[in-house]
C-alpha cells in the first residue's frame, strides 16, 4: 500500500511538469523564491514586449500589432517613452504580458488553451496577436527544413506537409488582413 502511494505521488509530480500544479507545489515549498520568480518573469515579459513590439522597426500584424503601429505612426518619440513606462506598470500589476509564438507574439495575460496545444489557427482573429513577417518567415523556413529531413513516402511527411501548407495559408491570412 505504501509503494502504491509512492508511485501515485511520483506519477502525479511527473504529469504536473510544466503545469500550474507544479508551480503551486513549488510555491508551497519556497514561497519567497516563487514570488521572486513570478516578479522576474513579469519583468522579462515586459522587456520582451518592449523590444519585440514597441521598439520593433518592422511592420506588425494582428489586432494588437496594428494598434501599436497606429499609435507609433505620426507620433513623437515621447509616445514610446510613455508606452514603455506604462507597459512596465501594467506588467507589475499583472495586466500585461508577452509570450513569443511561431507567428510573432501574444499579449494575453490569461493562458491560451489553443496555443498550448500548438494550434495557432485561431490567432488571426485574436485581439492579443502581434505578428511579425520575419518570425512567420523563420517558422516557415524551419518547417520546410524539418519536412526535407523526412522520407517523402512516410505518414509523418504527409502530416508535416499538410501542417506546412496550413501554416502558409495562415501566414497569408495574417498578412492579407493587414492590407
Amino acid at each position: 500500500k505504501r509503494l502504491l502511494g509512492h508511485i501515485t505521488k511520483v506519477m502525479s509530480l511527473y504529469y504536473t511538469k510544466g503545469c500550474f500544479a507544479e508551480t503551486f507545489n513549488f510555491s508551497l515549498i519556497n514561497p519567497r523564491l516563487a514570488k521572486e520568480l513570478r516578479q522576474a518573469k513579469a519583468e522579462a515579459d515586459g522587456a520582451m514586449f518592449i523590444r519585440e513590439a514597441l521598439n520593433s522597426s518592422e511592420k506588425l500584424y494582428g489586432f494588437k500589432g496594428s494598434d501599436i503601429m497606429r499609435e507609433a505612426q505620426g507620433s513623437n518619440p515621447i509616445w514610446i517613452d510613455q508606452a514603455v513606462n506604462d507597459t512596465m506598470k501594467l506588467v507589475k500589476k499583472g495586466l500585461a504580458a508577452y509570450a513569443e509564438t511561431p507567428v510573432g507574439g501574444c499579449t494575453s495575460v490569461t493562458p491560451c488553451d489553443k496555443r498550448a496545444h500548438g494550434n495557432f489557427y485561431s490567432c488571426p482573429g485574436c485581439r492579443h496577436l502581434i505578428a511579425k513577417e520575419s518570425v512567420l518567415d523563420d517558422t516557415q523556413t524551419l518547417m520546410e527544413y524539418d519536412l526535407a529531413e523526412l522520407d517523402p513516402n512516410s505518414i509523418e511527411y504527409k502530416a508535416e506537409k499538410q501542417n506546412l501548407e496550413d501554416f502558409i495559408a495562415l501566414r497569408n491570412r495574417i498578412i492579407k488582413k493587414a492590407s
